[in-house]
């Protein structure tokens, strides 16, 4: 650009002393063409034709300097006062038609002709004007400029106010600035072709359609500055880049370019501060530093800054990043291949919330040596390992444009943790695996000693199939390119605690289950599952006496984004079965939170309700009009409402069941039976939960309800609350009125009168009674009342006609006044008579509850009450008795010998040990 200046101020100079020359000589138009001949003669400026005088000014015609610069026309307009003044000044130069070729300018050889130079005084131009100008090269350049007010020197030119329009077919420029001493300070408004911008805008958002730009130019420098005010939006990676500064110098001399930038870039998840620098030199060498601070991110990162340092040249690239623990290096000597270097200093990934603690908590080293290629065709290779406290990681991997290779090894260190420390000794082993993808086919396999997974993909076919432990897991299905899938998965547990057990999930409870389950998996614009689970069998053993178990369940249903539905579940839990056809509808948010939003149960009652799983607190309402249950127990109706809230520290319960109708059928069966004399069973004994617990349920009915087994039969009217206040045991408060009802025993029948049992919240439970139980014989009547407390009952009979207690104890067993069964003393405290008393209340206890007893014998006090002593021998040497006179107790004999037992006493007063020496001394002869 500085020689185009000096090239068209030595032919500008050239012109005006011609025409200088000519005013001297004469003022006739001949001797002013005759002397721009002889002028163009020694500059090598050519011209077609010259019309004016010196005198009035001159016009040329078909300027032309060494084919590199040609004018159509030059019109030169003065005053010849003002051209012979001490201040020569030129009113108007207009260039018409100005082409500039500046490619030929280097054909011209530079010849130093200093001493045949004119020195002339400086010249000042009104105005000058260029029409048309082009620059043929490229691009081409049109150019349009009026200046005033300058000056010629020959060391340059000084214009004070300085106006052009620049067109190339790319875009369109004005500019609008001074010159002095060949400095020109200028601000340009940058408007890109409609066509360009047309096309950047498909790309860009928020283009403007023109740019300010600064602009100084000297002969050393050209330096560019502009702002963009608007934040610019590229479309296809979603990415705006807004405040942005950029400036750029060029350096004729050393003939290299600075640039410096400064911008923000910023996504849904990403923002920075960019600051960058970059030079080029004219044989191709670079370097460009960037300096990025990092405000906001989505992405969980170990860093706040990062930097990266580039150089290269036409043959060389080097680069090197550094983001917080991480750097990554670069280099090719030929721009076709490179080699990477990444190294990850040792570092906790705790920064990635959603890694597990188990693996955030530790510290990882990483490091991968990689080859990429580009030409001819794209590729890359090399090795990746991992360094954790507790295992180490070796990746191979390949990859090109169609295809990706990955085999992997996981070796667990000697020193146990992480998530080897969660699993059993037999998963703690070296894992193996082996990914392969491409256009038409994918294949993933996963080897451990206790597992193994294995999937095929080809041409959008799917299939595969898992192991682990006692789970049995296989795929089939189809993908397509869009990520659409359908599969269908089909998944056994042949023991669900060999599975527990294989995973070292371990639990208070015995449990053991068989599991057959179907998957239907449906991707495409959302997610969709359909399942069908069949349970064959089940158990749950809580404790050594409590065993829960179930046949043949089923539960289907679906699970669309984060709600899963329960169309239906049929559930067998001992030897019932709880079906259901109501949809149950539950949600999981992101917060672990389990909504409830339908929850069926029986046909009527609905569960509503959240749980946070993560602070294990929730709250749950249970609802339901005429709801209806029938099974081994009875069959009932009832309207229930319950209201529950539960975390770690506290439970609550409050709420009703009224009970509308009711035939109760539960009969007490015996559960646990030892025969084997060497069996020892020895309770089990948990630890008190710490958790707070309040019960509040009420349980009542406004009609009689029925009990109804072979042996009694009784309508009844509940109306009592199950109360827990925390810390303290369960309470019942309330009554139960008995309206009426009978008993069948030992082939009598009683009658049971109108009743009732009171409960007043002891603990253990220990209602009171007001029973009262007739029975009719032989024209006879009789009354039995019990009273006091169930585990002390006091019983008095009376009779019409009126009969002693022993007598009407006979004849209720017996059939007969006590002296006629038992032929002898009717006394109340006669051995014969309380001996068979007791033996038909064994018989007709032993009838009705089909409980076999060895020894049954009624116990009579001073003061009239009466006692019972029940007695059950297990095995030859050990028999337990249990005894309600005075106070309850235990008593468990054991035989060490035949001379010598041991009785342990376990009374509501204390305990006691005895050691008895038995000897028969019968045989001993007198």
């Amino acid at each position: 650009m500085g020689k185009l200046y000096r090239n068209f101020a030595n032919f500008l100079q050239f012109s005006i002393i011609i025409l200088g020359t000519i005013l001297f000589v004469a003022a006739h138009p001949e001797t002013a063409r005759l002397l721009a001949i002889k002028v163009s003669e020694k500059s090598e400026v050519t011209f077609k034709k010259i019309d004016g005088s010196l005198l009035y000014g001159l016009r040329l015609y078909g300027l032309n300097y060494k084919n590199s610069v040609e004018i159509e026309k030059v019109t030169l307009s003065y005053s010849i006062s003002s051209i012979f003044s001490t201040y020569p000044t030129i009113d108007l130069v207009a260039l018409q038609g100005l082409k500039i070729y500046p490619k030929r300018f280097e054909k011209i050889k530079n010849k130093k002709r200093r001493d045949k130079e004119l020195s002339l005084p400086p010249l000042a131009i009104n105005h000058i004007e260029i029409e048309d100008g082009e620059i043929y090269a490229k691009p081409h350049v049109g150019f349009d400029i009026s200046a005033k007010n300058s000056l010629l020197r020959f060391s340059g030119f000084s214009i004070k106010k300085i106006y052009a329009i620049i067109a190339t077919k790319y875009a369109k420029a004005s500019l609008s600035g001074s010159l002095e001493g060949m400095r020109l300070n200028a601000a340009a408004e940058i408007s890109p072709a409609p066509k360009y911008l047309k096309k950047a805008l498909k790309k860009v958002k928020n283009l403007p359609q023109s740019y300010p730009v600064k602009l100084k130019l000297d002969r050393n420098c050209l330096s560019i500055s502009t702002s963009l005010k608007n934040a610019l939006i590229l479309k296809d990676q979603n990415v705006t880049v807004s405040d942005t500064l950029l400036r750029a110098e060029y350096l004729f001399e050393d003939r290299y370019l600075k640039t410096k930038a400064s911008y923000r870039i910023s996504n849904q998840l990403f923002e920075s501060d960019i600051d960058q620098s970059a030079i080029v030199t004219p044989f191709g060498a670079y370097a460009v530093k960037i300096n990025g601070r990092v405000l906001r991110s989505g992405l969980q990162l170990p860093f706040k800054s990062f930097y990266i340092d580039s150089a290269g040249d036409r043959s060389v690239f080097m680069a090197d990043t550094y983001a917080g623990p991480y750097r990554l290096s670069l280099y090719s000597t030929d721009y076709k291949s490179y080699a990477l270097n990444l190294h990850a200093k040792p570092h906790r990934v705790d920064y990635i919330k959603t890694l597990p603690q188990i693996i955030s908590k530790q510290s990882i080293e990483a490091d991968a040596n990689a080859t990429l290629r580009l030409i001819p065709k794209f590729a890359v290779e090399g090795v990746a390992t991992f360094e954790g406290n507790f295992s180490s990681m070796r990746n191979y991997f390949e990859a090109t444009k169609k295809t990706l290779l990955l085999r992997s090894t996981v070796k667990p260190k000697k020193a146990r943790g992480g998530i080897w420390a969660a699993l059993p000794e037999p998963f703690v082993s070296d894992i193996a695996a082996f990914i392969y993808i491409s256009k038409e086919k994918k294949v993933a396999n996963l080897i451990s000693t206790k597992a193994s997974l294995t999937l095929f993909e080809e041409r959008g076919s799917l299939s595969g199939w898992a192991d682990i432990g006692s789970l049995s897991l296989e795929a089939k299905g189809s993908i397509t390119p869009d990520g659409k899938a359908d599969i269908d998965f089909e998944g056994r547990i042949e023991s669900l605690n060999e599975l527990m057990r294989d995973l070292n999930i371990t639990t208070e409870q015995k449990v053991d289950a068989a599991i057959e389950s179907k998957f239907h998996l449906s991707l495409g614009e959302s997610l969709s599952l359909t399942y069908l689970t069949k349970i064959p069998w089940y158990f749950v053993q809580s404790d050594s006496q409590h065993i829960y178990y179930g046949l043949d369940s089923t539960l289907q249903g679906s699970l669309k984004k984060s709600i899963v539905t329960i169309d239906s579940y049929d559930i067998g839990f001992q030897d019932r079965r709880f079906k259901q056809k109501r949809a149950s509808v539950i949600e999981v948010d992101d917060n672990l939170t389990v909504n409830i939003e339908k929850l069926a149960i029986l046909d009527t009652l609905t569960a509503r309700g959240s749980y946070n799983i993560k602070k294990r607190s929730g709250s749950f309402t249970l609802k339901g009009k005429r709801a209806h249950y029938k099974g081994p127990e009875g069959s009932l109706e009832a309207d229930v409402k319950i209201d529950a809230s539960l975390s770690p520290e506290k439970i609550d319960a409050e709420g009703e069941i009224f009970i509308r109708d009711a035939l109760i059928t539960y009969k007490p069966k015996r559960d646990f039976k030892v025969e084997d004399e060497d069996i020892v069973i020895i309770q089990d004994i948990k630890e008190p939960s710490r958790t707070k617990k309040a019960l509040n349920i009420h349980i009542y009915s406004k009609k009689p309800l029925i009990y109804k087994i072979p042996e009694v039969t009784a309508h009844f009217i509940p109306d009592i609350t199950l109360w827990k206040e925390s810390e303290k045991p369960i309470e019942i408060l309330g009554m139960v009125k008995i309206v009426d009802g009978s008993i069948d025993a030992a082939d009598k029948h009683f009658t049971i009168l109108p009743s009732e049992i009171y409960f007043g919240g002891s603990n253990p439970i220990n209602p009171y009674l007001d029973l009262h139980i007739g029975y009719e014989y032989d024209f006879y009547k009789f009354s039995i009342y019990v009273s006091h407390t169930l585990a002390k009952p006091l019983l008095l009979f009376s009779s019409e006609p009126p009969m002693s207690q022993n007598d009407i104890m006979s004849y209720i067993l017996f059939g007969a006044p006590a002296d006629e069964a038992f032929g002898a003393s009717a006394e109340p405290g006669g051995s014969i008579a309380t001996l068979l008393l007791g033996i038909g209340l064994k018989n007709a206890i032993g009838s009705a509850t089909g409980i076999k007893f060895d020894t049954l014998n009624i116990l009579s006090s001073q003061d009239g009450g009466f006692g019972i002593e029940i007695g059950k021998r297990i095995g030859k040497r050990l028999r337990i008795l249990y005894r309600n006179d005075t106070v309850s107790s235990f008593i468990i004999q054991y035989r060490a010998s035949r001379s010598i037992r041991i009785d342990i006493d376990v009374k509501d007063t204390g305990q006691g040990v005895n050691i008895l020496y038995i000897k028969d001394f019968g045989k001993l002869k007198k």
